[in-house]
């Protein structure tokens, strides 16, 4: 709006020698139109599920001399606007404003009002922001997509003998779980799932790290006993092997497939000797993950799991973190906004369980108190958990229901993942054939 001095209502400038206007101060009107225009500009160039979820949030609270402050909600949000969008919103409030030498700096402010109402975004922003990863990427974890599907892991409390094997039916087929040093519980289940965080294009599936980074990577505190166990959880991952088997009734046609988690590991450290358990965590580990493993996680079947909800205090239990897992794998129907999944047995086997046996109603009790869990901890990317009757006798649905911004969400981490490995990605694609002939070099 112009008024009859030829200047923007909410503006009042002086010379600053340099024939150029400063901007002495912007009323909130002046503040909130001038901003406008920067998100406006700044949706032009920014993909819409990362303008959604970073900046439409944000207010300009400052205007003064040139110095321009734009709040955030968060200091995870703050955070990552630093890193990703603050020269471009430096450029926008330079353009905007017509002061070439702006400062643009971050403010956390809770409470920021919300826009008006003609001026809310086409999107709603994810109100769960992920933090940026430190250079290593050690705050990533995932789950491929078959082992979150699978009976991988058994979380009833009690690993059983060392040495044996289990077969059950999980929601894809049957699975054999073999082992000669117990089966794998729900510090494998978390460790196996930072250690997939930590592949990339580049490394192929080699994890170097020390104990300390696993323990910071899965939020728990150091200490020697950790470090003991999550040893012993290596040491058992490499000992599994898992035999898939799927028979296709209507073609007639059986598969079987046999695979492992680890292939190779590696530890160092000081020890007072040979018997001895190091326990001051300064050793270092290097684990090369399963050749098949890997090949799934170069084609991006896989899920992506943000450790601040899935380490979160409302995620404590391990079952509900599986069921978690289990269902970051799911698609689901309307664009991933709805899921069906039958409350039965192998749902049960697949979450590491057979509470479905011994007591179904307490088992549909459970799932409702892990879908809330899951509900509190994603703050409304998951929306809500419900129990359906289903066909049949005693049948039953559980019912779940994302927000739209949980595809949203998904489609930029993946997004900025394949930016940053453009390279190495391209490379992949180009030579995968070759490679898949071609034996990994062991480690050594």
């Amino acid at each position: 709006m112009i008024d009859e001095t030829g200047m923007d209502a909410g503006t009042a400038t002086v010379e600053d020698g340099s024939g150029v206007g400063a901007v002495v101060a912007l009323d909130e009107l002046g503040r909130h139109r001038l901003w406008r225009e920067c998100l406006e500009d700044l949706k032009a160039s920014i993909p819409l599920p990362s303008w959604a979820t970073w900046l439409s949030g944000t207010a300009l609270v400052e205007a003064e001399e040139g110095r321009y402050v734009v709040g955030v909600g968060t200091q995870l949000a703050c955070d990552w606007i630093q890193q990703r969008y603050l020269g471009a919103i430096a450029e926008a409030v330079r353009r905007h404003s017509g002061q070439a030498r702006a400062e643009v700096e971050l403010a956390v402010v809770e409470g920021l009002a919300e826009p008006p109402e003609d001026d809310a975004p086409t999107v709603v922003a994810v109100e769960v922001v992920r933090p940026p990863r430190d250079e290593e990427g050690h705050d990533r974890a995932r789950i491929e997509n078959n082992l979150g599907r699978k009976a991988i892991f058994a979380l009833q409390g009690k690993r059983g003998p060392d040495v044996g094997s289990v077969t059950v039916t999980d929601v894809v087929g049957k699975v054999t779980r073999t082992f000669t040093l117990g089966q794998l519980g729900g510090l494998e289940m978390d460790v196996y799932a930072w250690l997939l965080g930590q592949w990339t294009p580049r490394n192929e599936g080699r994890v170097t790290f020390s104990l300390r980074e696993l323990s910071r990577g899965l939020r728990v505190s150091w200490n020697g006993d950790f470090g003991i166990e999550a040893k012993r959880a290596i040491r058992r991952m490499k000992a599994m092997t898992i035999t898939g088997k799927v028979w296709d009734a209507d073609t007639k046609r059986y598969k079987e497939h046999g695979f492992s988690l680890v292939d190779e590991y590696q530890l160092e450290e000081e020890r007072e000797s040979m018997e001895a358990d190091s326990t001051r965590g300064s050793g270092r580990v290097t684990v090369l993950l399963g050749d098949w493993i890997v090949r799934q996680m170069q084609a991006g079947q896989y899920a992506e799991l943000d450790l601040d909800i899935y380490r979160s205090q409302s995620l404590r239990k391990p079952k509900a973190r599986r069921l978690f897992q289990y269902l970051e794998c799911e698609e689901g129907e309307r664009d991933g906004t709805v899921i069906r999944v039958p409350i039965n047995e192998y749902l049960a086997e697949t979450m590491g369980t057979s509470d479905y046996r011994n007591n179904p109603s307490r088992f549909r009790r459970d799932l409702l108190d892990y879908g809330r869990a899951i509900c509190r901890a994603t703050s409304g990317l998951y929306e809500s958990f419900e129990i359906k009757a289903g066909i049949g006798r005693n049948a039953w649905m559980l019912q779940i229901r994302r927000s739209p911004n949980w595809r949203l969400r998904r489609e930029e981490d993946r997004r900025l993942f394949n930016a940053e490995y453009r390279e190495e990605l391209l490379h992949l694609a180009e030579g995968r054939q070759a490679r898949e002939h071609r034996p990994r070099r062991a480690l050594g």
